[in-house]
């Protein structure tokens, strides 16, 4: 079965894809989700004087930024050397205030947001994906960004004349839409990835059996998001399995024979925001049990305490590794172990990820 972990383009998840990329494979190839190009930062310069030139801001004069220009930007070289050049999906990702609220930290979503306003981008990065023969490029159709059927098969068209493979990633109401399109333009080296997010597996039934009647040659991926973004950290219980993360999207995988399922790993689809806790908040560490297929929670759930609310609960996450890391190889519990101090929100989101991703990697071996 195969597994997709989605990471988007933030500091934590993409430091989780430089430390596992030993774990990626025929088994397991990761969806990046790209919000923002990567390039090196320059500014502007006196010729005369060689000395930056700067701009008022406010109260403070700050140098001036180059607009990077098209060879300035290394987004998917940098990738590459993340994930070592083995087989990635890369999906140009674009979202909605609809679902993702109006608090987005745009800063660090730049791309996407140019990608929302502009179609004619979109499909110029798509199609820049085919020179680089160990990126499967992601076409991601969903509510507010869908793709007329001629637009849709050109494009699937131009992508498929210079790569092997292509995919399609669709949420369930686009499933009849496009149902002719997905059999006759796709085959067999393609992939077709149906999104329910945060529904619950087993209440999309009626689109599996919809899906299964089309007889895709393409493989299926059932992709979800199983941890949903309302609950807080809070919530979850304080020493044991959660209910409030449904991990069962595999299962259904199996019942109707599709390739495979993927998911964040344990962590929220949610965008950079502005603003954050002021450190306040209940500590949350999630460890997730392969063999239960479920997520143990540790909670100190006094918000006073904050982030320092982990040193509470680092002794015994690390007292129970014998029941969850037998053999002592989960790199998620080394990750907790080398930590100077008690660590960060964001500190933690790459432990959850580090060690969810761990776990399906030792038990697809």
């Amino acid at each position: 079965m195969l597994y997709v972990p989605m990471f988007k383009t933030r500091a934590e998840e993409m430091r989780v894809v430089r430390a596992l990329n030993q774990c990626f494979g025929k088994d397991i190839i990761p969806l990046i989700e790209v919000l923002d190009e990567y390039y090196e930062t320059r500014y502007k310069m006196d010729q005369n004087t060689g000395e930056f030139i700067k701009a008022q801001v406010g109260k403070q004069k700050k140098r001036v930024k180059i607009d990077p220009t098209a060879e300035d930007i290394k987004t998917l070289e940098e990738i590459n050397k993340l994930t070592d050049r083995k087989d990635i999906f890369i999906d140009y990702f674009r979202y909605t205030t609809k679902k993702y609220g109006t608090n987005i930290d745009i800063k660090k979503v730049g791309l996407s947001r140019k990608l929302n306003e502009s179609f004619a981008l979109y499909k110029n990065k798509i199609l820049g994906l085919i020179e680089y023969k160990n990126v499967i490029p992601v076409i991601s159709i969903k509510d507010g960004y869908s793709i007329q059927k001629a637009e849709l098969i050109k494009l699937l068209r131009e992508v498929k004349e210079g790569s092997s493979r292509v995919a399609i990633r669709l949420t369930d109401d686009f499933i009849e839409p496009l149902g002719e399109v997905l059999q006759k333009e796709l085959d067999k080296n393609d992939f077709v990835m149906l999104d329910i997010e945060e529904q619950l597996p087993k209440s999309k039934f009626i689109e599996y059996e919809e899906i299964e009647e089309l007889e895709l040659r393409a493989q299926i991926i059932l992709l979800n998001s199983p941890r949903l973004v309302k609950p807080k950290n809070g919530d979850y219980p304080e020493n044991a399995y959660t209910a409030l993360i449904d991990n069962s999207a595999k299962d259904y995988v199996e019942e109707y024979g599709f390739a495979g399922y993927g998911d964040y790993c344990g962590l929220k689809d949610v965008l950079p925001r502005i603003g954050g806790s002021n450190g306040l908040g209940a500590a949350l560490a999630l460890i997730y049990d392969y063999e239960e297929n479920a997520f143990w929670a540790y909670t100190n759930k006094n918000i006073e305490d904050g982030m320092s609310g982990y040193k509470k609960l680092i002794p015994i996450i690390l007292n129970d590794r014998e029941k969850f890391d037998p053999n002592g190889t989960c790199s998620g519990y080394d990750k907790i172990v080398s930590l100077d101090g008690s660590g960060n929100w964001s500190t933690w989101h790459n432990i959850c990820a580090r060690r969810y991703l761990w776990q399906v990697y030792e038990n697809s071996n």
